[in-house]
């Protein structure tokens, strides 16, 4: 057979033709293949951003020093705007997020039962420890943090010929918190100050001691926890003096910072005299006369000095002593400055009302009821509300407050022993015992800023303990999706 020259300059034409959309095919597949490598670059970048972002949120949610460092919202653990904070800076830094990204965002597949902050974006969400979630547990007690990260999109190479002009990649993760474990605090120092004890002696019977500080005691002294198995811990030092030896440990905030409502509630609306006459109501600065005072039962709201005279003695069952600061017309309100909550930004404390019995005797002063804020698996105390002729009630449990805000001195100490039952918790304030008897206090536990002493043969003794509970932050963050 014989093929013409324009046959074969057709045939050539044919598969120039073919040569092209083969090139043109094979371009858009090569495109394709470019295209999708960057995607799998661009996810893998995104999910190891995602992964670290969750991680590092969860770690910022229970911090060591038991404080927030944004304390524009909040103050005590969960940390939820210092997670949000972590979570938004590693994946900033990592895939340049906007926060109009963040707020755009959704995570359609996101378990229910979560807590997202008001105002904050849909895709960081908290969790509690274990499903099915709960708002409530999601919202007091988060131990997982997911985020989804916003949209990346990025635009196509020849994946346009295609039809594809971009690409959009997205990633999830959830960080996890291994539960820490709770232990009860009879003796609880919250201040971070050196507690100088001399030679004075503490014992507490019954119940385990913190203090987030160190302790320097005298060759004479000594700070005993009993029986076997309590403990003594702190953030500093106890070379000597301490039995069991001291054991170091985490700054602790206050154990009962959000479930003792403070300012008691009541229904007094004038300054009294005399405490000893006039019963439960606000009483101003007070020297105790010599002889006996007996108080009668109920709440006593303290704006200025309590002293005791030489040949003081009071006594009082059902009592509950509240010291806060003053009004200009002698009236209780909030030490500090502040509103009935005070704002982190409102003055750390003020010297307020005290309470000072070093010169008298206190036969017994004592609450009424138990103390439902303390031990394991506490609940806040809520003070029982008063029929329309109550004038006063106290709250059960607690024998002396003081305002949190208050950092006035605290001195239990009589002439002789002297004897308290109840929770004493004065959480800004010294308490004192420089002489040479004892404080005898029962239940308790005690919560306060300071310990000073220095008597060769007084001290603090703290039976029958009521532990404060002390949650132990969560640890040990991992993924688990």
């Amino acid at each position: 057979m014989r093929y013409s020259r324009a046959q074969s300059r057709g045939e050539r034409g044919v598969v120039s033709v073919i040569v092209a959309v083969s090139f043109l095919a094979l371009c858009i597949v090569a495109a394709q293949v470019i295209d999708l490598g960057v995607a799998r670059d661009t996810r893998r970048t995104s999910q190891n951003a995602v992964d670290s972002a969750s991680l590092a949120g969860a770690n910022q949610l229970y911090p060591k020093s038991g404080t927030c460092t944004a304390p524009t919202t909040e103050t005590t653990p969960p940390c939820f705007t210092n997670a949000i904070a972590a979570v938004k800076a590693y994946t900033n830094a990592n895939l340049s997020t906007s926060a109009t990204q963040w707020a755009s965002c959704v995570d359609p597949d996101k378990d229910v039962g979560g807590y997202t902050v008001t105002g904050e974006t849909p895709c960081i969400t908290f969790y509690g420890q274990n499903a099915p979630y709960t708002a409530s547990d999601s919202t007091t007690a988060p131990y997982k943090v997911r985020v989804r990260v916003p949209k990346k999109t990025f635009s196509t190479g020849l994946g346009k010929v295609a039809g594809v002009p971009s690409l959009s990649v997205t990633s999830h993760a959830r960080a996890t918190l291994k539960p820490g474990t709770g232990r009860s605090c009879g003796l609880c120092v919250i201040g971070t100050d050196l507690n100088d004890l001399g030679n004075g002696d503490v014992t507490v019977s019954g119940g385990s001691v913190h203090l987030n500080g160190s302790a320097g005691i005298g060759p004479n002294g000594h700070l005993t926890a009993t029986p076997a198995g309590t403990a003594i811990t702190t953030t500093g030092t106890c070379t000597s003096g301490c039995s069991p030896a001291a054991v170091h440990a985490d700054l602790i905030a206050d154990p009962l910072l959000n479930t003792l409502n403070l300012p008691p509630t009541h229904n007094y609306t004038s300054v009294k005299a005399n405490p000893c006459t006039q019963g439960p109501g606000i009483y101003a600065a007070f020297g105790f006369p010599s002889g006996n005072c007996t108080l009668t039962a109920g709440l006593y709201v303290v704006t200025g000095n309590w002293q005791l005279g030489n040949n003081s003695l009071v006594n009082g069952n059902g009592v509950t002593l509240y010291f806060t600061c003053a009004t200009t017309g002698g009236m209780p309100r909030v030490c500090g400055n502040g509103p009935t909550n005070p704002s982190p930004n409102a003055p750390i404390a003020e010297v307020g009302a005290s309470f000072d019995a070093k010169n008298g005797d206190v036969a017994t002063i004592a609450t009424q009821g138990s103390n439902p804020a303390v031990g394991p698996g506490f609940v806040a105390p809520v003070a029982p509300t008063p029929p329309a002729t109550t004038v006063s009630y106290g709250m059960p449990g607690y024998v002396m407050i003081y305002d949190r805000y208050n950092k006035a001195p605290l001195t239990l100490q009589g002439n002789g022993n002297t004897f308290y039952t109840g929770a004493v918790y004065a959480p800004r304030s010294l308490l004192t015992f420089p002489g040479t008897s004892y404080i005898n206090v029962t239940n308790g536990p005690i919560i306060v800023g300071a310990l000073y002493g220095n008597g060769n043969t007084g001290g603090i003794n703290l039976t029958s303990v009521n532990g404060a509970f002390i949650p132990t932050p969560p640890d040990g963050v991992s993924l688990d999706q």
